[in-house]
């Protein structure tokens, strides 16, 4: 999440419009990170509301939208056809769509949104990511197609497994 929010704002300061997606159903975290309320979004998008109706705009240039209330199937509403329609809808009107996706390694539902990206960053914590997980992964995104950029090494090497270095 710190690694998506810190590239969206990278792209913003470049002048571009950036709009940054919380698809993290696990464990939603941008509604807090930004202050606002997350009640409704990506979720709500989903199963038809409008994209601009949870939309939240933080800058002229940042936009953000929250997962919404979490479903008790995140899978079966990552799979609708529903988020084609979002991404394509939204690469009309943004230069870049930054999307926070849970860790591949806990479940289906980072294979299914990493389907709809033009590229992948893998974010791993020193210490606290196996080799094994890092080849499982690559192995995974391989599977569903999903075009990886490479990895970024998040977190402080000397602080093994610390959760704040997320």
């Amino acid at each position: 999440t710190t690694t998506a929010v810190n590239l969206a704002l990278a792209y913003v300061q470049f002048g571009l419009r950036v709009v940054l997606i919380d698809a993290n159903l696990l464990s939603p975290t941008l509604h807090d990170i930004f202050a606002f309320n997350g009640s409704h979004g990506l979720v709500d998008n989903l199963l038809d509301a409008p994209v601009e109706s949870t939309m939240h705009s933080l800058a002229d240039a940042l936009f953000v939208i929250p997962v919404g209330a979490v479903p008790s199937n995140p899978l079966e509403v990552l799979s609708r056809r529903r988020m084609d329609e979002i991404v394509d809808e939204l690469r009309d009107s943004f230069d870049l769509i930054v999307i926070d996706a849970p860790p591949v390694l806990s479940g289906g539902e980072a294979g299914l949104i990493a389907r709809h990206a033009d590229a992948v960053i893998t974010v791993v914590r020193p210490g606290a990511t196996k080799p094994r997980e890092v080849r499982w992964t690559g192995e995974l995104l391989d599977q569903v197609r999903a075009p990886s950029l490479g990895l970024v090494v998040n977190g402080d090497p000397t602080q093994r497994g610390d959760a704040n270095s997320r």
